[in-house]
């Protein structure tokens, strides 16, 4: 699959529903730029999915969040993934970040 037109890391797996429609337990996501990626953060994530998440993100605290997604969170939940530029000015001060990798369960049927 190519992705032709850069509109977000949604676009990109819907790009993908050919592929997720055949069935696969785990969908590993991972950006392109994100550089040194292990094989122990891959496996956290899909640990998380075998506990019985539907979607797993990891993220990473800094004091320097500039750049980077925000990860939102309500009542320990995760709520939302807001991007810099579309963040308010409360969300900019959050310093949980996205780093960039997700699994998501793939046995269940998503409508995409």
């Amino acid at each position: 699959m190519l992705q032709k037109e850069r509109l977000g890391t949604g676009h990109a797996v819907l790009t993908a529903r050919e592929a997720i429609a055949r069935g696969y337990d785990d969908i590993l996501v991972v950006y392109g730029d994100v550089p040194l990626i292990t094989n122990g953060a891959l496996r956290v994530a899909r640990e998380g999915l075998a506990a019985g998440n539907d979607i797993v993100v990891i993220g990473f605290n800094t004091d320097k969040p500039t750049g980077y997604g925000r990860l939102l969170v309500k009542d320990g939940e995760l709520i939302a993934i807001r991007e810099e530029k579309d963040a308010t000015d409360a969300e900019r001060a959050v310093t949980w970040c996205n780093s960039g990798l997700m699994a998501i369960n793939g046995s269940r049927r998503w409508n995409i």
